[in-house]
């Protein structure tokens, strides 16, 4: 390996209401990178509640 390692990472735990499933998680998981690709082009985010 050429690649150095990253200087910093960043860990998620989720603790999913009973009754929850794996399309539940699949679709917050969807939610969140589709927030990420906004806030990457300078858009906020769907759930933003600041204003602007």
């Amino acid at each position: 390996m050429t690649t150095p390692p990253q200087t910093h990472t960043r860990w998620v735990a989720l603790d999913l209401a009973r009754g929850s499933g794996l399309a539940d998680l699949r679709r917050v998981l969807r939610m969140w990178t589709q927030d990420l690709a906004r806030i990457t082009q300078g858009v906020p985010p769907l759930a933003d509640h600041t204003r602007s």
